[in-house]
């Protein structure tokens, strides 16, 4: 019988992951936040009414057995007219919530097209509304805020909410249930995975769940949302959500970022731009830390037809040295 393995994150993160997961003869599902309302998504979120797709989109390609010619085709981004911006996945997939009406089809049937190594949930079939506290009390309501609000660079994010409630759907109720292990990023904390535990019943399931929960900690921090993080404050982060003592493993990369990449990310990010790990805090902790070489030594580049391309992470994890870390804490 396959190991069931639950992901919690963003559409790259996720996706990373994904793709290194999808080699392993498991039963993979991967739950998204429906707050995205930047870029090609949040257009469609807007004008058609439609769940955001840009993150599930990302996830099923990661997922998918597809030909080139079919990857190169659904990721292809227009760069002219009114459709400059967008994907042919995030129109294909605007198109089946319209025809089965249901985004949780429309997904389902977009799977089954990439012939899917695995399932991709949205944590809810409402739409979500971020919105984000300051340090000095003021409230922006839209989570690409978070990317483009000058405000969040000077004051910094307190917290984030929902004004109204979102009922998380069954399917990712009963993929936390039934699961043996989740694993929680890499990702936009504030952006991609601390909304999924907004939606009602996540933190519940949690809760209650006996698998292991493995949080796996991001390589760099975002300007004024977890500026000069180190892992122990992003572990603290999630057990705001989670409670204390839920988080099994953590995993932390020990391998160097090239000096390039390192100067690039401190012009973009600032000083505080490299996630540390500071040994002699949280002594007390019941969580087990697993450093492991897991960069991707090499810039990620993205499409200049992207319209948030600059707010994305250029420094990221490769999927098959992560893959290799959670298999082995799945197998202990």
């Amino acid at each position: 019988m396959q190991k069931k393995i639950v992901t919690i994150s963003g559409g790259h993160g996720g996706a990373m992951v994904l793709g290194g997961l999808k080699k392993y003869p498991l039963d993979i599902s991967a739950i998204v936040s429906m707050a995205d309302d930047g870029g090609s998504t949040g257009i469609l979120r807007r004008e058609l009414g439609v769940l955001p797709p840009g993150d599930v989109k990302e996830c099923l390609l990661a997922l998918g057995n597809q030909e080139f010619w079919m990857n190169e085709l659904l990721t292809y981004r227009f760069d002219a007219g009114s459709l400059k911006g967008h994907t042919v996945a995030n129109l294909l997939l605007a198109a089946l919530e319209k025809i089965n009406g249901s985004f949780i089809k429309g997904t389902e049937r977009l799977a089954e097209l990439l012939k899917a190594e695995g399932r991709v949930i949205p944590v809810s079939e409402q739409l979500m509304t971020l919105h984000i506290k300051l340090g000095n009390g003021e409230i922006l309501i839209g989570e690409t805020n978070l990317d483009f609000s000058e405000e969040i660079y000077q004051f910094g994010v307190k917290d984030i909410f929902l004004e109204q409630r979102v009922q998380a759907c069954d399917l990712a109720l009963r993929a936390i249930e039934q699961t043996d292990m989740i694993v929680i990023g890499p990702g936009d904390m504030y952006g991609s995975i601390l909304p999924i535990f907004l939606a009602e019943g996540i933190v519940e399931a949690l809760e209650k769940t006996k698998a292991k929960i493995v949080f796996v900690c991001n390589p760099t921090n975002r300007k004024g949302q977890t500026s000069d993080f180190d892992l122990t404050d992003y572990v603290e982060m999630l057990e705001k959500k989670l409670g204390k003592d839920k988080i099994s493993h953590v995993v932390f990369n020990n391998s160097p970022i090239p000096d390039v990449l390192s100067e690039e990310l401190r012009a973009k990010e600032g000083e505080g731009g490299i996630v540390s790990i500071d040994r002699r805090k949280d002594v007390s902790r019941k969580y087990q830390i697993i450093e492991a070489a897991i960069l991707k030594n090499e810039k990620i580049v993205f499409s200049d037809n992207d319209a948030i391309a600059s707010t994305r992470a250029f420094i990221q994890y490769d999927g098959d040295k992560l893959a290799k870390v959670l298999i082995k804490i799945l197998e202990e």
